[in-house]
């Protein structure tokens, strides 16, 4: 597989299963993400549009970045809303990314996702992951990330195989 990345050096993909696309798609935008990270909360509605406009499926994984105060919270809140409905966990992750500057600590991640709650009229528990399986998840993102050879956020990613390559070669 070649890679083409929006960094300097490409991604080494030590594992691409992560990296396949959905049944019945022959693309897929997938992405390792974290909620805390700037470049990532730039990247949302370029990535979002592109899903859009192009009808790409988009892949989300969370991918945690030691010593973001907040981002493993968020993260598992998102997991929580995706247990309501998948759209309303993507949209609440797109609304932590359109007001991450506003974020700065868990206490005033606690309360945008109180008021998100609320104007979605959804109630939150008083516990949101009590048997640590939502953070569990998130972690085997996190885990999945690295193994597919993700060290940072944001790096963009296009991969095809060497058949495609040979098809057009050969023309």
């Amino acid at each position: 597989m070649q890679a083409l990345t929006a960094q300097s050096s490409p991604t080494k993909v030590l594992n691409a299963s992560a990296l396949k696309p959905p049944p019945g798609a022959h693309i897929a935008i997938v992405e390792f993400d974290d909620l805390e990270c700037p470049s990532c909360a730039h990247a949302n509605p370029i990535l979002k549009g592109a899903a859009a406009q192009y009808k790409i499926p988009w892949i989300r994984h969370d991918f945690l970045i030691p010593g973001h105060l907040w981002s493993a919270n968020a993260a598992v809140d998102a997991r929580w809303f995706d247990t309501r409905s998948k759209a309303l966990g993507d949209e609440y992750r797109d609304e932590v990314f359109a007001n991450q500057s506003y974020i700065y600590n868990p206490n005033v991640l606690q309360q945008f996702t109180e008021k998100f709650a609320q104007a979605h009229g959804v109630a939150l528990p008083f516990a949101i992951d009590p048997e640590g399986k939502l953070a569990a998840a998130v972690q085997a993102d996190t885990d999945l990330g690295k193994n597919t050879g993700v060290s940072a956020t944001r790096k963009l990613t296009c991969e095809r195989t060497h058949a495609s390559r040979l098809r057009r070669n050969r023309r």
